[in-house]
């Protein structure tokens, strides 16, 4: 037996199908399912990128790299010109991350 008893129709332009489609995909949804979520009041997001996962785990390198950075420069009270190149690098490489998102 169907969990869902009651079939709702009706229509749309092409474009307003298209774009229907585009938000689902968007979303990571089906057309039912996001069309679901948007009657309840939910909030509809868009999915995550794929990369987001190693994007995080990345940014939590580099903020472990420079706190050892700082810990050691806070002891010394000098900092090394190659730990701010490698500070420097490290920002260039998240940034560069964050845009292909």
């Amino acid at each position: 037996m169907r969990k869902r008893e009651k079939a709702v129709l009706f229509w749309m332009t092409p474009e307003e199908y298209e774009h229907l489609k585009k938000q689902a995909l968007l979303s990571g949804m089906t057309i039912s399912g996001f069309l679901r979520a948007a009657v309840r009041g939910q909030d509809i997001h868009p999915r995550p990128p794929e990369n987001l996962a190693e994007l995080l785990r990345q940014m939590s390198a580099m903020g472990n790299n420079i706190n050892q950075i700082a810990k050691v420069t806070n002891s010394t009270h000098s900092i090394r010109k190659e730990d701010v190149e490698q500070i420097q690098k490290m920002q260039s490489e998240l940034w560069q991350a964050i845009k292909e998102l």
